[in-house]
């Protein structure tokens, strides 16, 4: 496909595949050999860019998502020079070898335009989903401390010119279906493609799932794709008053939903999932619905949102289909969704708003990993120690996420007390049995079930 974008406030032209990243792109079309290339599936943060001011690694950003958008490189931060960040890096021993300073540089300049004040924490929370073999993180984290007290400001890059449009000429987009690349701007033909189309395309939405298993050859490169990027219909993130559902539309990304205020107040758990979802990059590509319908038994969203008893809505052509969450899966890596529909938004029940919630995650590090286990925990209290509605969703230890299924059993409607939680959580850890390291992720499926009751019954939650 011939594609349209800017780069560091010009303008370029390329012809590429559909799939092909931008970090490919960059460095092979347009020699931007800034922005390196390390681990190609998200992990290392040395290709992160921004695109359109949001910090993304550009190894997971398909070309079909680009018309119109605009990129910033390493080479258009230091166009005139080494900057104060990079002045500081260098004064404090932030840089050795050299190949993960770019990235580092990116996320630190995003880092300080939206927060100018950052603290440590925030510093290393920036800073989480880029890797370095060399420094050890301290001096990074002091270069960044040292260019705020400099009075550091990153640099704003405009557009030199307006002469390519965000939106796409529709002549062009129907010739690319000739090619097998479908990019519609409304949903109405979002749909209309998927009847007439649907066993044939792969639907792309942030693209952090479906580049990374190409690289790793564990999925073929499909023949046609449609991008779900520009569908505004999929991004609405909305309280509803008249169903009294928080509906978050399955194009919303885990940046908006970590940021939302509803989120934030009533669902902690929600927020606390979407903040550890990979790192700030990763946050600002991926998309619920990707999360979901990657059907992943590691994907972070689906055991809390179990939990919190949500349900699901497909949209074709043909109407809407409302699921219970419990429901969309159907084997490995499968979900029930039918050729002619997409995944329109997940909804989740207001009565659970404030209700006690936790969401665990069990990985290698704190950011950027791979649950090993997570647990997604939502009760209704009746009394102090007594609880009507118990639920308990895990990952990464089935073929798919699932809910406990004894633990209304078990749980529900009867004083507990702790040496009561601890049977019971040997009992629900029992009935998984993983396909490896059984023993250890049994331990602490039912060491994270005590520790969740354990919190709830000191502080006699009602």
């Amino acid at each position: 496909m011939k594609l349209q974008f800017y780069v560091n406030g010009l303008p370029v032209a390329v012809e590429t595949p559909p799939l092909r990243s931008l970090l490919s792109i960059l460095r092979e079309d347009l020699g931007l050999r800034g922005t390196k290339e390390g681990c190609s599936e998200g992990e290392c943060g040395a290709c992160a860019v921004h695109l359109d001011g949001e910090l993304v690694k550009s190894c997971m950003v398909p070309a079909c998502q680009l018309w119109g958008r605009s990129v910033v490189t390493i080479e258009g931060v230091s166009a005139q020079g080494p900057t104060g960040l990079q002045d500081a890096f260098l004064e404090e021993g932030a840089v050795q070898c050299g190949f993960c300073t770019p990235g580092f540089v990116m996320a630190s300049e995003y880092l300080l335009r939206n927060h100018p004040s950052p603290d440590e924490e925030a510093i290393r929370k920036g800073l989480a989903g880029n890797l370095c073999r060399c420094t050890g993180y301290a001096s990074l984290v002091r270069g960044v401390q040292r260019a705020v007290m400099g009075g550091y400001t990153p640099r704003e890059i405009s557009l030199s010119s307006s002469e390519i449009s965000r939106e796409i000429p529709q002549e062009y987009r129907k010739s690319l279906e000739k090619e097998g690349v479908f990019l519609p701007c409304t949903l109405e033909e979002a749909l209309v493609i998927l009847e007439n189309r649907g066993e044939e395309l792969l639907p792309v939405a942030g693209g952090t799932d479906i580049i990374p298993d190409m690289v790793k050859k564990v999925r073929k490169t499909p023949e046609k794709v449609m991008s779900l990027w520009r569908l505004e219909e999929l991004e609405k993130l909305e309280y509803r008053e008249e169903s009294r559902m928080l509906e978050i539309g399955a194009g919303v990304t885990f940046a908006r939903i970590r940021e939302n205020s509803v989120v934030k107040q009533h669902l902690p758990a929600l927020h606390e999932m979407a903040a550890g979802v990979g790192a700030v990059a990763i946050q600002n590509m991926a998309t619920l619905g990707g999360n979901l319908m990657s059907a992943s038994a590691a994907g972070d969203a689906a055991p809390l949102l179990l939990a919190l008893d949500a349900e699901v809505v497909f949209v074709s052509s043909r109407g809407e289909r409302v699921l219970p969450l419990t429901e969309l899966y159907q084997g490995y890596r499968e979900t029930v969704r039918q050729p002619w529909e997409l995944l329109y938004k997940v909804r989740i029940p207001s009565r659970l708003f404030g209700t006690p919630q936790k969401f665990f995650k069990v990985g290698t590090r704190k950011a950027l990993t791979i649950s090993r286990l997570s647990l997604g925990c939502s009760v209704v209290a009746e009394a102090p120690g007594t609880f009507s509605r118990v639920r308990l969703g895990v990952g990464s230890v089935t073929p798919w996420p699932v809910l406990l299924p004894k633990a209304s059993e078990l749980l529900e409607n009867r004083p507990l007390s702790m040496e009561y939680v601890k049977n019971a959580a040997g009992i629900l850890a029992a009935d998984i049995v993983p396909r490896k390291d059984t023993a250890y992720r049994q331990s602490m499926i039912s060491n994270l079930i005590c520790r969740f009751f354990a919190e709830l019954l000191e502080q006699r939650v009602v």
